[in-house]
């Protein structure tokens, strides 16, 4: 029992971690994050010198639409149809590695993810309806909460496309991390999902995001930072990212991505895992 709740936790913060990074990689953004982790493992924010706290905040607005900029600015995202990536995360205390491919295309997208000893996950998006297939959870229709962040991750650019998802953005701090000034933003949507994102003030990129994962195990504390960048064609994508939850430490790195990919539709299209024939059952 103790090994099957370790193994739940471990396929499922993976699956959430992956999918957050291989979208990352393409537009800099976060999927499913909710407000800042109110638990003990969330990094202490440091306090801003005197002066920058007295300073004027930008607003929320002005703070995301020059982050849409840092990356290669709308026209190039709104030239990209389609794309195909591929990521590999390691949680090294754990001795645990998996490998995420993920096909993308006009906001359908088809994801699977390898986990060695585990088993495969897989997650289609289509038509803004959303499924899973997971070794511990088997194949089943996601709903609620669960479904809407999900969605989130459909998004090309979620920094882009924030109103697509939230009905209010509002910059609620300064601060210095590793080196850097990062402003944080914090959005609501009527649903009731929080999520803050905080961007370089300087070179408009984000470079952390804290959130809380829904899954089926509850809400899951996450907290990601984005460490590196690569130009793909005038386009910057997040190509190493660091993510805490609770006492795991797992580190994604990005090592394909293509865009304006060919790609089949019915790659989109949910594989149900098929009933054993009732007769086959009945003879055994």
């Amino acid at each position: 029992m103790f090994k099957r709740i370790i193994d739940d936790r471990l396929v499922t913060r993976a699956h959430a971690l992956l999918a957050t990074a291989g979208l990352l990689a393409v537009a800099a953004c976060s999927p499913p994050p909710a407000a800042m982790p109110d638990d003990a493992s969330a990094a202490p924010v440091a306090e801003a010198p005197a002066a920058e706290q007295e300073a004027p905040l930008p607003s929320a607005e002005e703070v995301l639409e020059k982050s849409v900029a840092a990356v290669g600015g709308r026209a190039l995202l709104d030239s990209i149809e389609s794309y195909y990536s591929e990521s590999k995360m390691e949680v090294a205390s754990q001795n645990i590695s998996a490998s995420t491919k993920v096909w993308w295309k006009k906001g359908d997208f088809y994801s699977e993810t390898d986990m060695p000893g585990l088993g495969v996950t897989k997650m289609w998006g289509s038509g803004g309806e959303m499924w899973g297939e997971d070794p511990i959870n088997g194949w089943r229709k996601l709903d609620g909460a669960e479904a809407r962040q999900a969605q989130w991750t459909t998004t090309l650019s979620l920094v882009a496309d924030w109103k697509r998802f939230f009905s209010s953005a509002e910059t609620v701090g300064r601060r210095e991390h590793e080196g850097m000034t990062l402003i944080d933003v914090l959005m609501k949507s009527d649903d009731g999902d929080e999520m803050t994102l905080s961007f370089d003030a300087e070179s408009g990129l984000l470079r952390q995001q804290q959130f809380k994962q829904e899954s089926p195990m509850g809400l899951m504390p996450i907290t990601v930072d984005i460490e590196d960048y690569e130009d793909y064609g005038g386009m910057k994508h997040a190509t190493r990212l660091v993510a805490n939850m609770a006492v795991i430490e797992a580190v994604t790195a990005v090592t394909k991505f293509e865009v304006n990919v060919e790609i089949d539709e019915a790659k989109f299209k949910p594989e149900e895992p098929k009933k054993p024939d009732a007769a086959k059952k009945a003879k055994k």
